[in-house]
């Protein structure tokens, strides 16, 4: 067990300790608390607001569970080459390793979002060619 729980380690202590205390609050507490009460849940925009939040958290999590925390770093220890990793070094070394890269992914992915609901948009929502359109119109359910 102790392969497993050592990356606990380096993602609850030093530069990814806000990652992990803004998910326990932003992903659990916050919405847990406000949507206890019957009006939030009942106004619209609250609910979009919390929808819209939960997304953010969930990329958060999966952003937090799949980023790596270390450099692959070459070094020379004793007059080898030795090459360093993950769950390697001291806490300090690890880091939160948000780059210009990562926004470019959600833009790509928003713009592709995005241009499958324009190219589905240009067909009729109601088969205009259908023969049996007029019975489908008329049709009432008892």
């Amino acid at each position: 067990m102790p392969e497993e729980t050592v990356w606990y380690k380096y993602r609850l202590f030093g530069e990814w300790q806000w990652v992990s205390i803004a998910m326990l609050v932003g992903f659990w507490a916050f919405p847990f608390v406000f949507l206890l009460s019957r009006w939030t849940k009942r106004i619209v925009p609250s609910l979009v607001f919390f929808a819209v939040w939960q997304l953010v958290f969930h990329w958060l999590d999966l952003y937090w569970n799949v980023m790596p925390s270390y450099d692959w770093l070459s070094s020379a220890q004793e007059g080898h080459q030795v090459l360093t990793g993950p769950l390697t070094g001291s806490i300090l070394d690890h880091h939160v390793g948000f780059s210009l890269l990562d926004l470019t992914v959600w833009f790509g992915l928003i713009g592709v979002l995005l241009f499958g609901i324009g190219r589905n948009l240009r067909g009729n929502l109601i088969p205009i060619k259908d023969p049996t359109l007029g019975l489908s119109l008329a049709h009432e359910n008892l």
